[in-house]
């Protein structure tokens, strides 16, 4: 089975002028599965990903040839599909039998893609999944599995936690605002931009699904600790 923590899925939608930030993340990570021209990213980086997957209309196909003579994994799909690239990137992450990912270079584009790849995030809160880019990490939790978090973020640190589900009720501790099973209906502003006041903060999904966004410095991109989803 596959290390659960050492998966991270890229994207082809990076943030501008955030190299530092995607060359430190993908040189890190064990296995690096590039979603069509995330595999841009990846070279861009100085890593050769281990997995390259999609319809490949945005990648390199020179790129593409070369890493593949090299002995990434490429796994074509057509053109007209019903997923996105990213969605069929976390299926076959889970295909892997792992129970975790994290994914990075897909919340910076355009705006219809950037929605569609926070749902994608919701839908893996099954693997755990976790979200980073310059300035942002993001969580997604679900009840009943992957229903708590446990942050040590800074204080002071802004942290938004969004509805993606009708009926959605939610504790939060360590926070300005706390919530002690609130009621957020579904992308209401009601648990947005909330505050770190204590040393450490707990996010409890009692019903619903939930991607919970920290913000942060560039210089700082995970915090003090990143966050860790606890049963």
């Amino acid at each position: 089975m596959t290390s659960p923590s050492d998966i991270l899925v890229v994207g082809a939608c990076p943030a501008a002028d955030a190299g530092p930030f995607y060359r430190a993340l993908i040189r890190a990570a064990g296995t690096v599965l590039a979603a069509d021209g995330g595999l841009d990213v990846c070279l861009s980086a100085g890593r050769r990903p281990d997995i390259c997957l999609g319809d490949f209309d945005s990648a390199d196909p020179v790129a593409l040839a070369s890493v593949a003579a090299a002995g990434t994994v490429v796994v074509r799909f057509p053109a007209e599909k019903d997923a996105t690239d990213l969605d069929l990137a976390v299926d076959h992450v889970r295909s892997m039998g792992a129970s975790s990912v994290a994914l990075t270079a897909a919340f910076s584009g355009r705006l219809d893609h950037t929605i569609a790849a926070l749902g994608t995030l919701v839908r893996a809160a099954d693997l755990g999944a976790v979200a980073t880019d310059p300035g942002m990490t993001a969580y997604a939790l679900a009840a009943p599995d992957n229903d708590r978090l446990a942050l040590r973020l800074p204080a002071k640190t802004v942290v938004s936690i969004i509805a993606f589900e009708p009926g959605t009720v939610v504790s939060a501790e360590g926070f300005r605002y706390p919530l002690r099973r609130a009621s957020l209906p579904t992308h209401s502003s009601l648990g947005v931009s909330n505050v770190v006041v204590q040393s450490s903060q707990t996010i409890t999904v009692h019903a619903g699904k939930v991607v919970v966004m920290a913000l942060h410095t560039l210089d700082d991109p995970w915090g003090t600790e990143p966050g860790r989803q606890v049963r």
